[in-house]
């Protein structure tokens, strides 16, 4: 049996999973919890000691509800001033044909590794896109085949490091080991698509409660990732300053009786809504509030992808939507609409145990982790070896798990 312990410390609420592989490498939920984030804002650390209080208030419910001690934790993490890019490299490996081996491979990325330093940035993903075998393209795993030159393209995420800094010690004073950071993105895939589903083409949306992640897949793998500055809570905004009322108000009328599509509340005459700002608002009204805004958002994503050079009809599988966001009424039929590409919801797959509650969007990424980091015992600390450093052999299994999804 293997344990695991996730945190997805979202800008909302933060949650807290314990999960356990069986003999047949099923996940199973031993425990959760969650609790409203204090000290985080829009993937800003503001108050470090309530961040911590956060994190470790999560993992002790967890740690209760199961009985077992948690010394170390893989976390999520999503920051505004993310930036990712696709970097292409090539090693000789021998003057006549060679058995590609682990160290070659190994050598290779350790090429492109230096070419992606940043003083001010750290890398949090090291993902192969493909490699090419002297003349061959589009090889998924090189190890075992013959030949004299090795190239890659490797899709590179980084964060601010002060900020990878800070976020890491508001963990560990929370008594907590980081065993592994993952923009809360790249965590979805693991949780909600599969290869087949990003083959063609595909654009991942993360709607968050004060960001919204995003994921171009292009022939397979990340292309591109990247975080907008906007998500639920503004939307929960609009509608109490139209309204003229409070941010919890706001928040149920949202869920209740909001539409991010105002044609589908044409035929909802008779009801009304009224704040200290406005009486008798119609359904459309309110509505029409939150399109603007959902489309605001999406024109944002449209936008980061097209100042990147990539064109969204490149995306032949459409669009997939999560996060709590992704719950809104008429949100699916806006996307399609505004991208012109069919859009799907996908829930959590494979994943055993679970209550009612996280049967739903807003858990996935919680769930994307236990299930990216599969090969990990880090309910235990464990201490790197004298032959190379935890981070390079957690490195080298992302590595790994990629290319067996692929």
């Amino acid at each position: 049996m293997e344990r695991l312990c996730a945190l997805d410390v979202g800008n909302g609420e933060t949650l807290c999973l314990l999960g356990e592989y069986d003999e047949r490498g099923e996940l199973y939920i031993l425990a959760q919890s969650k609790r409203k984030t204090q000290g985080l804002n829009r993937g800003v650390i503001s108050d470090i000691e309530r961040l911590s209080s956060t994190l470790r208030e999560c993992v002790l419910e967890v740690e209760r509800m199961s009985g077992i001690k948690v010394d170390g934790v893989f976390v999520s993490l999503s920051n505004p001033k993310l930036k990712s890019e696709n970097l292409k490299e090539s090693v000789l490996i021998s003057t006549t044909p060679k058995v590609i081996d682990e160290g070659d491979l190994n050598r290779l990325l350790e090429k492109i590794n230096l070419r992606a330093r940043d003083d001010e940035y750290e890398i949090i993903h090291k993902i192969p896109k493909s490699y090419t075998l002297d003349n061959q393209e589009g090889v998924k795993n090189p190890v075992g085949l013959m030949g004299t030159k090795l190239s890659a393209e490797v899709h590179i995420v980084k964060v601010p490091k002060v900020h990878l800094l800070n976020f890491k010690r508001a963990i560990n004073n929370a008594g907590l080991e980081v065993l592994g950071v993952a923009f809360s993105g790249i965590a979805n895939f693991y949780s909600l698509l599969k290869y087949e589903d990003v083959e063609d083409g595909l654009l991942l949306i993360d709607l968050g409660h004060s960001l919204t992640n995003f994921v171009l897949f292009l022939e397979g793998s990340p292309t591109l990732c990247g975080v907008v500055q906007l998500g639920g809570i503004d939307i929960t905004k609009d509608v109490a300053h139209y309204l003229g009322t409070d941010l919890e108000e706001a928040e149920k009328i949202k869920k209740n009786y909001g539409s991010a599509l105002v044609e589908l509340t044409k035929n909802s005459e008779g009801t009304t809504l009224s704040g200290k700002r406005r009486k008798n608002v119609s359904l459309e009204e309110l509505s029409n509030v939150i399109q603007v805004r959902v489309e605001e958002i999406l024109e944002e994503i449209a936008k980061g992808i097209q100042e990147k050079g990539y064109d969204l009809d490149q995306v032949k599988g459409g669009v997939a939507l999560t996060g709590g966001g992704s719950k809104l009424r008429g949100i699916r039929e806006l996307c399609e609409r505004f991208f012109n590409l069919p859009t799907f919801l996908p829930l959590p797959r494979e994943v055993y145990g679970l209550s009612e509650e996280l049967k739903n969007p807003e858990f996935s990424t919680a769930i994307g982790l236990l299930k990216m980091f599969k090969n990990f015992k880090n309910v235990r600390k464990e201490k790197p070896s004298k032959n190379g450093s935890f981070l390079k052999k957690l490195l080298n299994s992302i590595k790994r798990m990629w290319e067996e999804e692929l």
